[in-house]
């Protein structure tokens, strides 16, 4: 009896296996066969939302075909928050992205319900350069192919698509050339301008590369860039887009205004230590408790710029400087304002970083990299601080020289 139930088990085991790789054999005859002449490849474009990585738009391609009833959405934009070594590999500018594929209907549902709008283009492609783009997507989509490390600017969901047209289509493909001379940092600006923090933030961690001029193709890096720019290309003399619908539009929300902002905030620093320096000068401290916190945050903050060049493979945030005013030395020097007995040579220093900080808070705005409004502000208050500290501890100095003169 044992035996005749391990072997009618086995060979149920058996028929269930051959059962699904016959399933699985015709799915993949399915996304493998010929498109029909009826075939539509598009580009999808979806609108920015709240989310600060989503905050730049969204590109992907959609393939359709209604005789063989597919219709999927090809997506260079997907990640893993779970992924090993994710946040390390963040960090470390090895961030791995990778190609999706997703029925149509649910990838517009997630859309819509986030209330991002969705546009489509239809490609000029004859019968043999759809064939061309589809087999390119499946084979990209293979498990050992899907994977990438993304780049912020030459690397991502929407470059991606641009590139794998230049591929296919080569000097055919014509694209107009743009009317403006932006920088990287241009053109990220339109997207941050109701995100005070994120603007802020992307603007301090940028370094100079991201202040060379694009070129035309360099703009596509931005999805909505991506969608002109195929909106004005030609494929041998006539236009690149068949065809272009709205999918979905979303709705306007009113953007909201809060005083906590970085500006309103570091204003407000700078007015309380220009006031808190002029009421407490004439005191000479054992110690600079909040000078130490100041100093060390921004030292910090040097610090973690410093090995964002150095230690990372993120090419825009290269020689970035925000290091002229967070300057790392500053963390160090910061805890020896907490002796009591302190090193003479910290006048020197902050004597400087205060023509230092001088420097930065009027050209800032004028150097190759341009600084940001919240940053100068930050300079300001660093610069007050330095040259009061300065002042006092060169009347320190001069009162323990008399002191050593009379005895």
């Amino acid at each position: 009896m044992g035996n005749w139930i391990r072997k009618n088990f086995c060979f149920g085991m058996a028929l269930v296996s051959l059962v699904l790789l016959l399933l699985l054999g015709t799915t993949n005859k399915v996304y493998a066969a010929e498109l029909s002449e009826e075939a539509k490849i598009s580009l999808i474009t979806c609108s920015p939302a709240d989310d600060l990585y989503a905050a730049f738009g969204h590109s992907a391609v959609r393939v359709q075909d209604p005789v063989l009833k597919f219709d999927k959405i090809y997506n260079y934009g997907t990640f893993n928050f779970g992924a090993p070594n994710f946040y390390f590999n963040f960090v470390k500018g090895k961030l791995a992205y990778q190609l999706s594929r997703n029925n149509y209907s649910s990838f517009v549902r997630v859309y819509k319900r986030n209330n991002r709008s969705i546009y489509e283009q239809v490609l000029r492609l004859n019968n043999e350069e759809k064939k061309a783009f589809f087999d390119f997507l499946e084979n990209n989509y293979l498990p050992e192919n899907r994977v990438y490390l993304y780049d912020f600017f030459f690397d991502n969901c929407s470059s991606r698509i641009r590139d794998i047209l230049n591929e296919q289509l080569g000097e055919r493909l014509q694209y107009k050339e743009v009317d403006t001379q932006q920088t990287f940092r241009d053109l990220l600006q339109p997207y941050l301008n109701n995100r005070p923090w994120g603007d802020w933030g992307i603007h301090l961690i940028l370094g100079l590369p991201t202040d060379r001029i694009a070129t035309t193709q360099e703009y596509q890096f931005l999805p909505y860039e991506l969608m002109y720019a195929f909106d004005n290309a030609t494929l041998d003399g006539q236009p690149l887009v068949a065809e272009k619908t709205t999918i979905f539009e979303a709705e306007e929300i009113p953007a909201t205004w809060s005083l906590l902002q970085p500006f309103n905030i570091a204003l407000l620093l700078l007015i309380l230590v220009v006031l808190g320096s002029y009421c407490s000068f004439k005191r000479t401290p054992l110690r600079y408790p909040f000078d130490t916190f100041l100093f060390g945050l921004a030292g910090l903050t040097g610090f973690i710029l410093f090995l964002m060049w150095l230690a990372t493979d993120h090419g825009p945030t290269y020689r970035n400087l925000n290091m002229l005013w967070a300057f790392p030395l500053h963390l160090p020097i910061a805890f020896m304002l907490l002796r009591k007995k302190r090193a003479p040579m910290l006048k020197g220093y902050f004597w400087v970083t205060s023509i230092f900080m001088i420097v930065v808070v009027l050209f800032g705005r004028f150097f190759p990299q341009p600084m940001h409004w919240v940053s100068l502000l930050l300079a300001a208050v660093l610069g007050v601080r330095a040259w009061v500290i300065f002042l006092k501890e060169k009347r320190n100095q001069e009162r323990a020289n008399v002191l050593v003169m009379e005895e």
